[in-house]
């Protein structure tokens, strides 16, 4: 699945894509309804446990890592209840078996492999090529670190930005193997210094190096499923219910709002930013537009029956004007006496971290991506490549 932080649907440009392309897109779940549906099964009675499976899928800005880090939470507060969480996977991504290592059992297929490598980071930069090509590109940027704008002038990271990303990636790494090492009950120094030789895994090797449980075929598995669950009414698959059909989404046209677009009974307004901010009035997962956001929150501390706003960011900035607009906005709601918290998802930086600062409360996870304070323009001139032709402002 692709599990992203807002709600999201299938518009009709989707529909219209999907039947002129056949593509089938992954099923997308949003975190909040995920928590929620782990929290029922919890206490459900009708559920003896969670099979995890399958892989994600990341389209726009689904599937970060504290996002995914958040879900597993989830997962293990459902463990409390003495419910088992098994897991069965081929050839895991990392991110994929970072949930994998989750699980109380972990079975794998005899024909799968575990690929543990480490994370990079990389850029094309194009500085060179514009300037051998006649196109010159002139940079107004506030923030040493402020590093978007290299690939076009540069040949290399600066020192600077080399060394944000380098910090980034040791921490992250860092938190995945003691994480992994922790829920595999592994020892963090033999587990580093094991991935510094060995990083492909045949599943007999994952077994010898505990990261997994037990080779099973597929066929295998089901059975051991239907022995700790149940059989099915035709006889031949396990008894089961899929994520997406135990999760409480409304129906389509279904709202807490009533027909004036104003809460029924006293609410908190959940208003999501999730893509990079735009201006105008998108709202797809990539994008976001300042405009959208400005009129969810101006329509919740215009509502009698709103007694709070938590803003949800998952976003890496974008337009000055799109993030003051919303900055602007929350700032009219606490004026208005309106409370507002701000909880940042897997990444909150540039535009993202400015549209949070003027709140009541400001939460982020361990692992949130935030900073990047700052900000650019660039100025191509194209007159060498196109003569005549004078400076062209972009920013």
């Amino acid at each position: 699945m692709n599990l992203t932080e807002r709600p999201g649907g299938l518009t009709f440009e989707d529909v219209a894509e999907q039947a002129l392309t056949d593509e089938v897109r992954p099923m997308q779940a949003h975190l909040l309804e995920v928590l929620d549906a782990l929290r029922k099964a919890k206490t459900d009675r009708r559920i003896s446990g969670i099979l995890v499976k399958g892989s994600f899928q990341p389209q726009d800005y689904g599937c970060g890592y504290s996002t995914v880090r958040e879900m597993i939470e989830g997962m293990e507060d459902f463990k409390s209840s003495g419910k088992p969480v098994i897991g069965f996977c081929h050839s895991p991504s990392q991110l994929d078996y970072l949930v994998f290592a989750a699980c109380d059992e972990l079975y794998m297929d005899p024909s799968g492999t575990l690929l543990l490598n480490g994370l990079a980071s990389g850029d094309l930069f194009l500085g060179d090529t514009l300037k051998k090509y006649g196109v010159g590109v002139q940079v107004i940027r506030t923030g040493r670190y402020k590093g978007a704008v290299e690939p076009f002038t540069s040949n290399a990271y600066s020192p600077e930005n080399r060394e944000q990303i380098k910090r980034l990636l040791d921490v992250r790494w860092s938190d995945y193997l003691g994480f992994i090492a922790q829920r595999r009950d592994l020892s963090f120094d033999e587990l580093n210094t094991t991935l510094a030789t060995k990083f492909l895994f045949e599943p007999e090797d994952a077994i010898e190096n505990g990261l997994i449980d037990k080779i099973l075929t597929h066929d295998q598995f089901i059975d051991l499923i239907i022995e700790r669950g149940a059989l099915n009414e035709d006889g031949d698959w396990y008894e089961e219910v899929a994520l997406i059909d135990y999760l409480d989404r409304p129906q389509p046209g279904e709202s807490l709002q009533g027909p004036e677009g104003h809460f029924r009974s006293p609410e908190i307004a959940v208003i999501y930013v999730e893509g990079v901010i735009v201006d105008g009035w998108a709202d797809d997962g990539s994008m976001v537009g300042g405009g959208e956001i400005v009129s969810r929150i101006r329509s919740a501390w215009n509502d009698e029956n709103c007694r709070a706003i938590v803003l949800r960011v998952n976003s890496p900035g974008g337009s000055v004007s799109g993030s003051d607009a919303i900055l602007q906005e929350i700032s009219r709601a606490r004026k208005e006496g309106l409370p507002v918290v701000v909880s940042m998802g897997a990444v909150a930086a540039s535009g993202g971290y400015w549209i949070a600062t003027d709140c009541d409360l400001l939460l982020a996870h361990e692992q949130t991506i935030t900073g990047s304070i700052g900000v650019f323009g660039l100025l191509p001139n194209l007159q060498d490549l196109v003569p005549g032709l004078g400076p062209l402002s972009i920013r």
